[in-house]
């Protein structure tokens, strides 16, 4: 019998773990969509089955949440647009977390747009990097010349 691999997904606690501050902010945000009657469209929107999204904010009899939030859940509800970032850190600083979740939330900040404009500039061979750099600090030789 072939297994099929391609949906596997392999989580690792320390993953996890660093979640788990973060977790009770992002059951709020998806029980609110549930009191509005708006986890199926959402779950149909992110390419889930409902059941796990209510399974995120619900508990088992002994009282722990029958669905762990994890990288692959979180990564499809902000992907989805369904929460931010910012929602997610409240007055929580980027430069505050640790480096592994800081660069995780690093990359759902960009819109889907911009990345698309910056995929597309490399494509055509333009060092993005170089353009921002110039753009957010001009190099002191430009202003120097021009005295």
């Amino acid at each position: 019998m072939k297994q099929k691999y391609q949906n596997y997904y392999v989580e690792d606690n320390e993953q996890i773990d660093a979640l788990v501050e973060f977790a009770p902010r992002i059951r709020e945000i998806v029980g609110e969509y549930r009191n509005e009657r708006k986890l199926s469209s959402i779950a149909k929107r992110l390419g889930i089955n409902p059941a796990r999204l209510t399974e995120i904010i619900t508990r088992d009899d002994t009282g722990n949440f029958r669905r762990n939030i994890t990288p692959y859940y979180l990564g499809k509800l902000l992907g989805g647009g369904i929460v931010t970032v910012r929602q997610i850190l409240g007055d929580r600083q980027l430069e505050d977390l640790p480096d592994r979740l800081r660069l995780y939330f690093e990359r759902f900040m960009l819109p889907k747009k911009t990345i698309q404009l910056v995929v597309g500039a490399q494509d055509r061979g333009i060092d993005v990097e170089k353009i921002l750099q110039e753009i957010l600090y001009p190099s002191m030789k430009n202003t120097e010349t021009s005295t």
